[in-house]
């Protein structure tokens, strides 16, 4: 997961090359603690914190101590104490961060319903189901994200699992949503009400995603919105062609795209492991 590199990061990384090896690998696992725990900070302000210890650290050595002998603590511990002294972002961005979760939540709720029934319905329970568990989802993704780093080869294994649980049990837990008698506040969707809507989501939702990876420098972040152009574009299709062609024709359009989504989201996950163990974020 290669962050898009910005002027200050490319100092930094000039600065962590000057260290000792030993030196160099203890601040870039304090960078990527920094980065990973704090995604509720802003990006160029740890930078700025980085650069001053960096500095601190590269005089430090001149005269033969080490990160641990100056810091005095674990890489993790470190990047707690910093962080505490930074300012979280205020609460734009956080709704920002809201609205994004809460239109790839919608979106997602009407993909699955899409291939059921000539008419598409929907309903409150689905639509806030499927908004609360994508909400857990980048949760525990973030969450299992921080372990990666730091733990054992054991540990590590762990986090991979739980990172691939995670997922799963928000794919099962949007079919549970689909299949479980939902009756309160429904409405239908006619053609071409459904696409227009879907459409309109799908847009929304990977431009959300697409100024997410700007914004953070998380390259990665582009791949979740092309999977979510896909799966929208499928949905999409599928209701299109099943009106005009018959059910049999959008089941293996939507099968195609299903296909290619999932291939997306195990690249994803290959991806974010890889960078987050090579610090590499």
């Amino acid at each position: 997961m290669m962050g898009q590199t910005t002027k200050g990061e490319r100092q930094l990384d000039a600065l962590i090359r000057q260290l000792t090896p030993a030196d160099r690998r203890w601040f870039e696992q304090l960078r990527m603690a920094m980065w990973l725990q704090g995604w509720l900070h802003d990006r160029a302000a740890m930078n700025t914190q980085l650069m001053a210890m960096g500095t601190d650290l590269l005089a430090a050595e001149r005269d033969g101590l080490t990160a641990v002998t100056v810091f005095g603590q674990a890489p993790r511990a470190m990047a707690n104490a910093v962080l505490a002294q930074l300012p979280a972002v205020g609460y734009g961005p956080r709704g920002t961060l809201a609205g994004l979760v809460v239109v790839t939540g919608l979106l997602l709720a009407m993909v699955v319903q899409a291939p059921l029934g000539a008419v598409m319905t929907l309903n409150a329970e689905l639509m806030l189901g499927a908004v609360a568990l994508t909400a857990a989802g980048c949760w525990g993704v973030v969450h299992a994200l921080q372990q990666l780093p730091f733990g054992t080869r054991t540990q590590r294994w762990g986090s991979r699992c739980a990172l691939v649980g995670v997922l799963a049990l928000w794919v099962l837990g949007l079919a549970a949503l689909v299949r479980w008698p939902l009756t309160v506040g429904q409405w239908a969707l006619p053609w071409p009400q459904d696409v227009w809507l879907m459409g309109g989501l799908t847009v929304v939702a990977a431009i959300a995603w697409f100024w997410l990876a700007w914004r953070t420098h998380v390259k990665s972040l582009n791949t979740v919105a092309v999977a979510l152009m896909w799966a929208g574009s499928s949905a999409v299709s599928w209701r299109r062609s099943a009106d005009a062609f018959g059910p049999s024709h959008g089941g293996f359009l939507v099968t195609i795209y299903a296909l290619f989504v999932l291939y997306l989201v195990i690249y994803l996950i290959v991806t974010m492991v890889k960078m987050a163990e090579d610090n590499e974020l």
